[in-house]
């Protein structure tokens, strides 16, 4: 990213540590130590990752007016650390460093101490981690950053070792030398820290306006794809290995488009290696955050809700393109994991699972051969010859993975795939149970606005292409959660859930996530309320985020005490929430032909030109939606048009009706009994209960081949009659039919529709 390239540094401090200010340590040693009993401020919030240092003897306060007072007051630096539930160094700093009375006496003594989870507030994570960015040419978690008073940062990292070790100098050396700077050296300090401060705020200022969108952008971040794939493995790049989510996404959309065989083997065998690898939960389901190996199998093993979200949509695509089973298999195992072990009674759903257990990375998950050999008995043979186990860097234990194809090792077993499933099913619900009973990861059970958004989409996706229920109520019941629990009297979103207590003010990217969500929705129930909801929703977001000088959506919706408003430009594991606000405006417009919403999708597009064309692997989810404008509107009501007429009545409680459909030219829709269960079937129905359909007599249906599908796939085209019979409680003089379907073509399936037939009974 840009951020990397602006590096600053720090001679003062940096002269400061080296020269050894190394008094505080000795002084502290002599001081009172403390009860070891401690309980500080963090013991009320309701973040887990916060109440995980309620404990400490650092005096921590949460972000807000008492701390910023408090420094401003005494004229103290503040000390900020930001992380999150899940972060295995965030958990191996709160041990060593701020459980140590020493080191907190010296934190107390020189510093206002804040500790902030990332996930409760992006806006301050964002301008700070940008901060680190700036000063030391790379990020991560926990960020630690030095703030003047007002808020300005002057030096920063990431973890720091209690004491010195190889190299890298301990806390209490840091702490110290910042303190004896901050008296010595103030006044450079501080225009140091105006310094940084500026670059920040030109970093997250808006580029000028572009007009050069399209296919220029498309080529160049499929080019970025391509030079960076492994052709080996799958994914971007080696070790380490992140999910390539957007990637994916652009690329399944490219072939849709334009279907190039390139385009599906990036993605086949990024899926492909994924699905087997350690990444991959292949016991409870799910995949870890990430691979620390270029093959995929020894993961970073904490489990997020937004990388099942993301992934689940990704295999569920893959699987409508191709019909590979694997892809829905590992969709299908993502989904029933969330709704296991990641959802509330309530519906919401819960953000994230630790990496550790016991101080331990990764030990809830791992196994030795005689783990599993005792455990599974002599049924163990055959599951070793199917799984094997990758071996942890360090420690004796291993990470499950997959040894081959289903079909690869259902040839060398002789015996069919389903038979294959049938005999290693039981063996891996043993080794789940048995794993089971191992102490549990800490669970962060906080439900978030945006991260939901994403979840409900991928459950509506999965009822589209599934057709299973039990994926819509899930669904539903987050879509009702979500408008029950973190919606204001005037509409309006919040953050955070947790403990039947709502906190924080909705960012932009709640707002467009949650948009994104129920649009998935409305198009797998067609009910009124959802999209009404989107329309709402995405109305608040416009009004209260634009930025209606250089054009985007701010993170906030007004700068508070921040030195900075910035905006979510780029895409990290997350989209970012401008890059999903262009994909729901495109989609708005389509589902409602409103212009407005292809003049704000413009104008956000526009506005991030530049960056689009400077850095386009960091704007991938961006470039995909810019996808959207590049075909025509398509009003799938436009592609399908039907009518109904009543034959003459021989009965009062009876009527034969005709229904006639014409299609469009190059179009067709499913057949009312489609080829494969994922396919969206053609029906008719009624929505009242004064009468009902007792026959209906849908015409044979043609069997054409497409380049998506191995098979050919039943579908209607041209115009077709569909005779029925109606009988009636009591007869109405007009009532309507509805007509479910979906329009295709040769490359692309339009949303799915229910149209509204009028019937005169007269």
């Amino acid at each position: 990213m840009a951020i990397a390239k602006r590096l600053l540094f720090i001679p003062i401090i940096l002269l400061a540590i080296a020269a050894g200010y190394w008094w505080g340590i000795s002084s502290s040693k002599n001081a009172s130590t403390p009860s070891p009993t401690y309980q500080n401020r963090l013991s009320q919030e309701l973040s887990p990752y916060l109440r995980l240092h309620a404990h400490n003897p650092v005096d921590w306060y949460p972000w807000g007016e008492e701390a910023l007072a408090k420094a401003r007051r005494e004229d103290k630096p503040i000390f900020l650390s930001v992380g999150y539930s899940s972060c295995y160094w965030c958990h191996v700093m709160e041990r060593l460093v701020f459980s140590d009375p020493d080191i907190a006496h010296l934190m107390n003594q020189f510093f206002v101490n804040i500790k902030v989870d990332r996930e409760e507030r992006p806006d301050i994570d964002d301008i700070y981690m940008t901060a680190t960015q700036l000063m030391t040419g790379h990020g991560g978690w926990p960020n630690s950053v030095f703030l003047t008073p007002d808020l300005k940062p002057f030096f920063a990292g990431t973890y720091f070792p209690p004491e010195d070790s190889h190299g890298r100098p301990g806390f209490p050396r840091v702490i110290q030398a910042l303190h004896v700077a901050w008296q010595e050296k103030r006044q450079e300090l501080e225009k140091q820290a105006d310094q940084i401060s500026q670059s920040i705020a030109r970093i997250h200022t808006t580029p000028a306006v572009s007009e050069k969108t399209g296919e220029d952008l498309i080529g160049k971040a499929i080019d970025h794809i391509e030079k960076r794939f492994d052709p080996i493995n799958g994914g971007l790049g080696t070790a380490p290995k992140f999910p390539p989510d957007h990637a994916l996404n652009l690329l399944l959309t490219a072939y849709r488009q334009d279907p190039r065989a390139e385009y599906l083997d990036m993605v086949g065998q990024t899926l492909h290696h994924m699905a087997l690898g350690g990444i991959r939960d292949h016991l409870g389901g799910g995949f870890h955050r990430y691979a620390t190996d270029a093959q995929w199998r020894v993961p970073h093993f904490e489990k997020m809700l937004y990388n099942q979200a993301l992934l689940a949509h990704n295999f569920l695509r893959a699987y409508q393109i191709t019909n590979k089973m694997v892809y829905r298999i590992s969709a299908e195992e993502i989904l029933d994991f969330i709704s296991r072990e990641m959802t509330d009674a309530k519906g919401g759903f819960y953000s994230a699972l630790d990496a550790e257990t016991e101080a331990e990375e990764g030990a809830y998950y791992t196994w030795t051969e005689q783990d599993i050999r005792q455990a599974l008995k002599k049924d163990a043979d055959f599951f070793l010859s199917c799984y094997a186990l990758e071996p942890l860097p360090e420690g004796s234990t291993g990470v499950i993975y997959k040894t081959d194809t289903d079909s690869a090792l259902s040839a060398h077993h002789q015996i069919d795939t389903t038979t294959l499933h049938a005999r290693l099913s039981p063996l891996k619900e043993k080794l789940l149970n048995t794993r089971a009973q191992r102490t549990r990861p800490l669970l962060d059970d906080k439900i978030i606005t945006a991260w939901n958004g994403l979840m409900i989409g991928a459950y509506a996706r999965a009822y589209e292409v599934l057709a299973q229920p039990d994926y819509l109520v899930a669904a539903q019941k987050a879509a009702d959660f979500i408008h029950n629990n973190l919606r204001n009297a005037d509409g309006g979103l919040y953050r955070i859930y947790r403990e039947g207590q709502r906190k924080g003010e909705a960012y932009q990217e709640d707002y467009a996530f949650l948009i994104d969500g129920l649009l998935h929705l409305y198009r797998a129930t067609h009910s009124a309320r959802y999209l009404q909801d989107a329309l709402s929703l995405s109305e608040r977001m416009h009004n209260a985020f634009w930025d209606t000088t250089d054009g985007g959506y701010f993170l906030t919706q007004s700068q508070n005490e921040m030195i900075v408003r910035t905006k979510s430009f780029y895409d990290s594991a997350l989209p970012s929430g401008n890059s999903v606000a262009l994909h729901v405006l495109w989609e708005l417009r389509t589902l409602t032909q409103n212009p407005l919403y292809a003049q704000r999708a413009l104008a956000l597009t526009n506005s991030f030109a530049p960056l689009a064309e400077n850095t386009p692997g960091a704007l991938l989810h961006f470039i995909h939606g810019t996808m959207m404008a590049s075909s025509p509107i398509l009003a799938p009501d436009s592609l399908v048009t039907a009518s109904a007429t009543a034959m003459p009545s021989e009965s009062a409680n009876t009527l034969k009706v005709n229904v006639r459909l014409n299609i469009t030219s190059g179009w067709h829709i499913q057949a009312f009994n489609p080829t494969d269960d994922y396919l969206i079937p053609t029906r008719l129905s009624l929505d009242t209960d004064s009468a009902e359909i007792t026959q209906i007599d849908y015409p044979p249906a043609v069997d054409l081949q497409f380049p998506f599908a191995e098979r050919a796939i039943a579908v209607y085209t041209d115009s077709l009659n569909v005779p029925l019979t109606l009988s009636f409680k009591t007869r109405p003089q007009t009532l309507s039919l509805l007509l479910t379907y979906q329009a295709c073509d040769s490359t692309r399936c339009l949303s799915p529709q229910t149209q509204r037939i009028a019937l005169n009974i007269k």
